[in-house]
């Protein structure tokens, strides 16, 4: 669990980096969109169990969290950190190798890591912000 866990963070951090050397008024978008696809890939997932009941639950996390990115981009960039902050518990609750065979059984646990680490990045980059804009006053 604790590798799994290594490599979510990892890669969070790999990402945080490639994004970094994009422009960075395209920084929000790739936040809510990269939301949007960490919800379809569980979709994906749910094709393989061909059961229908679970493949509408999967659809109704990504409409959940295309909601949550819309908001974000629209109204504050602090909507996109709690985003990602709540998809973890989707991944417990929800995704739970006990209940979704169809998932990996690593796979909820490196995405628990990953999104941890990508809503503390968003939220350190939103009090940078609080914090610059403070000081020009």
């Amino acid at each position: 669990m604790f590798l799994e866990l290594l490599i979510g963070i990892t890669l969070a951090g790999l990402t945080i980096l490639v994004i970094q050397i994009l422009p960075s008024v395209i920084h929000l978008k790739i936040y809510a969109l990269a939301l949007i696809i960490a919800a379809l890939i569980y979709v994906g997932f749910s094709f393989l169990s061909q059961n229908t009941a679970w493949i509408f639950t999967e659809i109704i996390g990504v409409i959940i969290f295309s909601i949550i990115s819309f908001l974000g981009l629209k109204f504050s960039p602090w909507l996109l950190a709690m985003g990602w902050l709540i998809h973890p518990v989707w991944d417990l609750f929800i995704d739970s190798h006990k209940l979704t065979a169809f998932v990996p059984h690593w796979y909820p646990t490196v995405c628990i890591g990953y999104d941890i680490a990508f809503a503390l990045y968003i939220a350190l980059k939103c009090i940078r912000t609080i914090e610059n804009n403070s000081s020009i006053n």
